[in-house]
């Protein structure tokens, strides 16, 4: 007597309908990578498909983590994700760079008033340095 494994692939190829979508999701899987279901896929989230905050909207470093997100705190209480969240959106608003003085004016001056708002926090201002340098970086390669 056979085995009958076609419930099993079924389950296993939900969401994957066509025979190429099926051998696309076996290489990945070979690859190393792994499929997350919808439900844990922070891509797919309510606040994933929201807009990102304007920066003047920015969190600072007293706001609370959101909701079921256990809090990813600094020994000094710092809020690493509020550090991220602003790293990432000095990221947004100046990407791609500009060949103009007064861009990179305004970046530099943004950096400064950011990291003098949160104290001179090394982590924040170690992140802003990067940021800012894969600006330079994208910039120099831009011009070649």
């Amino acid at each position: 007597m056979a085995l009958d494994f076609t419930k099993l692939d079924s389950l296993a190829y939900r969401d994957f309908e066509t025979p190429e979508a099926q051998r696309a999701k076996d290489e990945l899987i070979e690859a190393g990578f792994t499929v997350v279901e919808d439900g844990d896929n922070p891509f797919t989230s309510v606040e994933a498909a929201q807009e990102p905050p304007q920066a003047a909207e920015a969190p600072t470093a007293q706001q609370p983590a959101r909701k079921g997100r256990k809090a990813l705190k600094s020994l000094t209480g710092a809020d690493y994700r509020a550090f991220y969240r602003m790293a990432c959106n000095f990221h947004e608003k100046y990407n791609p760079p500009r060949a103009d003085d007064a861009y990179w004016s305004a970046a530099a001056d943004e950096m400064n008033a950011i990291a003098v708002q949160h104290d001179n926090n090394p982590f924040l201002m170690d992140m802003l340095i990067a940021v800012f340098s894969e600006l330079e970086r994208e910039y120099k390669a831009q011009q070649k």
